[in-house]
């Protein structure tokens, strides 16, 4: 695990300020990769990916309701990360394979 470190932190500095404040706010945190696992795991389920993508803008709204003042926070993350790979898409995809890569 200590080898994936440098991947790690090169894909974190890539992005902005936005990415540390919720890193150090654990149950933001927790929250959203929650979120974001269960997005991504309706999505996998689901066949047709027009009917997915109905499913997760449905779930979308779910997770607005349920948490208020957290969604403005989450689309400005959603929105930093986009901008930043649209940037440098090259350097994030290699910084995500690499950190995710199964090689010792």
């Amino acid at each position: 695990m200590l080898n994936k470190l440098p991947q790690l932190f090169s894909l974190l500095f890539s992005y902005k300020s936005n990415i540390f404040d919720i890193i150090s706010k654990p149950k933001q945190a927790y929250t959203y990769t929650k979120f974001a696992l269960e997005l991504k795991e309706l999505y996998e389920k689901e066949n047709d990916k027009t009917e997915a993508a109905f499913i997760i803008l449905d779930r979308v709204l779910k997770f607005k309701k349920e948490n208020p003042d957290d969604f403005s926070d989450f689309l400005k993350l959603i929105q930093e990360l986009l901008a930043t790979y649209e940037n440098n898409p090259k350097t994030i995809k290699q910084n995500i394979k690499d950190l995710l890569n199964k090689q010792k």
